[in-house]
């Protein structure tokens, strides 16, 4: 019998389950505000830390069914503007941190509008939905859809059924759409209206006097990355779960997951407060109490580090306490894939890179665990990683995926360990309370320097697999990004960005794919198979080593650091 290439590619991933980047979940941080009141009616400007710092124990995953979807168009009214739409002169001075065309760059622009039509199968195309319902059969393939795939896939509109059938065969989906603004920035029948008519007080509310409405503060980093992780992870409350089913069948497996680096690939609809005018910061510091973020990039990063492991520890105690109707326990999708899928060499270094793990036990996937270490080590506090995961890993190693209800146990304490320590680091990035000026942003350069050394030394003095890297190049950019722009316009980091290409070889695919491209398609799994296979744990390691150096020199900064 013969295959043509793509079904070919389909049976390696089967065999070697890459991960790469799914393209299903928005995120997002655009708002319209309102005009500021006038008179003795004026609310008193609320104090307190700035909203892109007021991240708090580690919200429910629960799917938000107190508020009901208004549709995108409602959005698009006000935020849909471009070139040949003007805006009313007086509307236009009253923007404070929107800039009335977000909703024109999602519809033209972002992958995310195209998520729902991924899923309908294309003979003539070929493309990977075509080859999943070829795989799982037709009336399976349909089953998998209407009750699981539009979770992610079609999210953030009112319910219209069998509006996008290509065919008599092909899957009803709920809307057409893809991931519209309200699957990230919440349901918004109960607050559009305020947001637009009633925005004189709507702009002084707190954003949990917005969330009690069903809005989404997506300035806050941590609400933002679990925002995203709930489909580019999963989450079991929302029932957004890929399984091992859908990855034998051909879905991408799901990447690392690095809210700051994915939002430059969206692209970016919103413009950060560090980018507006004095003007509009001023009146936004009066509002809300906000202090200038001169390192945002660097607190995304590590308070996202950590979303990203509580969200992985929260996903697999609801798991072991739920298990999906259609699989059994265990769910094979939720470990480690390269436990299993890798090369047989003893002296494998892509089994050294997996930390010598016991053999027959799967471990948890590993990318969670690396920024969230760093982060845990900014905190300074009592709890180490190793400290977090010790229950954890004494369950897994108790038996191959270990038992449910021990799992269950040892993974949900050690997310609310977590979620404390997002706390406890939230607090200690939070310069609302600290004189802004020169002081302010040297001790902000000083905490950005400190990170890059953490991570240049983690980077190079361990070996780790291929999405665990990627987390490290991520984070080393952002947080570089931050010092960029701390430094003096004579600081010299060509050195740097040279060891960062090399390290970055184009073999290993570590950037995302940007703008409105499809991923996803059979051609784009054996690109991936390809980087995975030309990555060396070792040469990383030394690449890493190297691009510490560069860094230390830059900075000024002695090798005995």
């Amino acid at each position: 019998m013969q295959t043509n290439a793509a079904q070919r590619y389909l049976w390696v991933g089967v065999l070697l389950l890459p991960t790469f980047a799914a393209s299903v979940v928005g995120f997002v941080s655009a708002q319209t505000s309102g005009e500021t009141p006038q008179g003795g009616n004026s609310p008193a400007p609320i104090s307190g830390p700035a909203l892109e710092l007021n991240a708090t124990s580690c919200p429910s995953d629960a799917t938000d069914n107190e508020h009901a979807y208004s549709g995108w168009q409602n959005c698009d009214f006000c935020h849909g503007r471009s070139d040949d739409r003007p805006l009313e002169e007086d509307l236009r001075q009253d923007i404070l941190v929107a800039s009335l065309n977000e909703s024109t760059i999602w519809r033209h622009k972002d992958k995310h509008e195209l998520a729902a039509r991924v899923l309908l199968p294309d003979e003539e195309q070929q493309n990977l939905a075509y080859h999943m319902q070829q795989a799982l059969g037709v009336d399976r393939y349909n089953e998998l859809v209407a009750n699981d795939c539009q979770a992610c896939h079609v999210a953030g509109e009112p319910d219209i059924e069998n509006v996008a059938a290509k065919s008599g065969d092909g899957p009803n989906l709920k809307h057409q759409f893809g991931v519209t603004c309200e699957a990230c920035h919440g349901p918004a029948k109960d607050w559009v209206h305020d947001h637009w008519e009633q925005r004189k007080t709507w702009r002084y509310k707190t954003p949990a006097e917005k969330a009690d409405a069903g809005f989404v503060n997506l300035r806050d980093p941590v609400t933002k990355a679990r925002k995203c992780l709930s489909c580019h992870l999963g989450s079991v409350r929302e029932e957004k779960i890929v399984t091992h089913e859908m990855y034998a069948a051909g879905h991408p497996p799901l990447a690392g997951f690095d809210a700051a680096t994915y939002s430059l690939a969206m692209p970016r609809h919103w413009t950060p407060l560090s980018e507006r005018s004095d003007e509009k910061f001023d009146e936004y510091k009066q509002i809300h109490g906000a202090s200038q973020v001169h390192a945002a990039n660097t607190r995304e990063v590590l308070l996202g580090g950590l979303a990203a492991l509580a969200s992985n520890l929260t996903l697999l105690a609801d798991y072991a306490a739920q298990p999906s109707e259609h699989s059994a326990w265990p769910e094979f999708a939720l470990y480690d894939c390269f436990a299993c899928h890798h090369d047989l060499q003893a002296q494998s270094l892509r089994l050294r890179s997996r930390g010598g793990r016991q053999a027959g036990r799967p471990p948890l996937r590993m990318w969670p665990n690396v920024v969230a270490d760093l982060a845990l080590r900014q905190t300074e506090g009592p709890t180490e990683l190793t400290t977090v995961l010790a229950d954890v890993s004494a369950a897994l190693a108790e038996q191959p995926f270990a038992e449910r209800d021990q799992l269950r146990t040892a993974a949900g304490a050690a997310g609310r360990l977590v979620c404390q320590e997002i706390d406890r680091l939230a607090d200690q990035l939070d310069r609302s309370k600290l004189p802004e000026g020169d002081d302010a942003k040297n001790r902000e350069r000083e905490l950005v320097v400190r990170v890059l050394e953490r991570i240049g030394d983690v980077g190079s003095n361990q070996l780790h697999d291929y999405d665990s890297a990627r987390q490290l190049v991520w984070a080393f950019e952002r947080v570089f990004d931050d010092y960029k722009k701390l430094s003096s316009a004579s600081t010299n980091y060509a050195a740097v960005d040279q060891a960062l290409r090399e390290l970055k070889a184009p073999s290993l695919k570590f950037e995302l794919i940007s703008g409105k491209q499809s991923v996803g398609e059979p051609g784009t799994l054996a690109a991936f198979l390809q980087a995975r296979r030309a990555y060396d744990p070792q040469k990383f390691a030394d690449g890493f080593g190297r691009l510490r150096d560069a860094m230390r020199e830059s900075v000024g900064r002695k090798a005995d650091l």
